[in-house]
């Protein structure tokens, strides 16, 4: 999986894990520890806990353990469970895809070429308002990670909506990671 951080991902199958592949999507991606960002896993559970308390929507994840160890387990927002117990994929974009940019991009994205986007995707700028929400809490909580790939749109064919929240992290309780926010106004 893209990203810094060492990650994987699993199906949940009733209430056994098993390796996806093209017949059986993902459903939950891991975060196990790494080196260098102790509890991280903990300070993403609380990250993400505050974006719902700000009343935000957020991705269901949480700190499990797993023959001992903790890790980060998010479930996928961009899964829907069908009635005959398989799972959809839904159609699901980050911004850095919908602005058609490299991943290597992903840092050089200014908070206006998203307002420009979301507005050409919806002019009546409820997204564009929804999106600044979201950047908000990123910026107010520190997270110095929330680059162009750390948001998404989600299409159906109801239209176009912003995905909950994932990848927030509170990174300024580690004293060494850059306070630098990663999306400039302008």
């Amino acid at each position: 999986m893209a990203g810094n951080q060492p990650k994987f991902t699993l199906a949940r199958i009733g209430d056994r894990w098993a390796w996806p592949n093209a017949a059986i999507p993902s459903t939950h991606i891991f975060k196990p520890p790494e080196q260098g960002t102790a509890d991280a896993d903990i300070v993403e559970a609380a990250s993400n806990r505050l974006v719902r308390l700000c009343g935000l929507e957020s991705s269901k994840a949480g700190v499990m353990e797993f023959a001992g160890e903790r890790t980060y387990v998010i479930e996928r927002f961009d899964r829907r469970p069908l009635e005959n117990g398989k799972v959809a994929r839904l159609h699901t974009e980050d911004f850095l895809q919908s602005l058609g940019l490299p991943p290597e991009r992903k840092y050089t994205v200014k908070a206006k070429d998203v307002l420009h986007m979301l507005h050409r995707a919806d002019p009546a700028d409820g997204l564009c308002y929804s999106w600044i929400a979201q950047l908000a809490l990123n910026v107010s909580v520190g997270n110095a990670d929330a680059h162009a790939k750390n948001y998404s749109l989600m299409f159906s064919p109801d239209g176009i909506r912003l995905s909950p929240m994932y990848d927030v992290l509170t990174t300024t309780f580690w004293p060494w990671v850059s306070a630098e926010l990663p999306m400039p106004a302008r």
